[in-house]
């Protein structure tokens, strides 16, 4: 007996009952993957379906870097206006290391930039 079920964003299939979940079977140049459902009905799915909803689950890894840290940097400003900035830079570095990576971690270090442009910005004001 054939089953047939159509699901949202899926291709609807003829399944074989005998086949049994997670074996994969190639059909032309496709490769579908057999899901069991309940009620012992069988299903296929395109693979690419199945793929992207399993990497909707998987959680995105975090950057291994602070992104903001690019601004931090001092070395390529005059000797003057270095002995401003680095102060900014140490403690945006302190910031990163102590505290953990979360949204205000990121304001933190938002508003220390805004404070270390407008600190330099003062010092070259004409």
């Amino acid at each position: 007996m054939r089953s047939r079920l159509a699901l949202p964003d899926m291709q609807p299939a003829v399944a074989p009952m005998s086949l049994r979940g997670q074996e994969r079977q190639v059909r032309g140049e496709r490769a579908v993957q057999q899901r069991r459902l309940p009620g012992g009905r069988g299903m296929r799915l395109r693979r690419s379906a199945v793929t992207a909803h399993q990497d909707a689950r998987r959680p995105a890894e975090p950057p291994k870097t602070e992104a903001l840290m690019q601004f931090f940097g001092y070395e390529h400003l005059r000797a003057d206006l270095q002995a401003i900035s680095r102060p900014f830079g140490e403690l945006a570095q302190h910031i990163v290391v102590t505290l953990p990576r979360n949204p205000e971690r990121t304001v933190a270090l938002r508003k220390l930039l805004e404070a270390k442009d407008a600190a330099v910005r003062a010092a070259v004001f004409r």
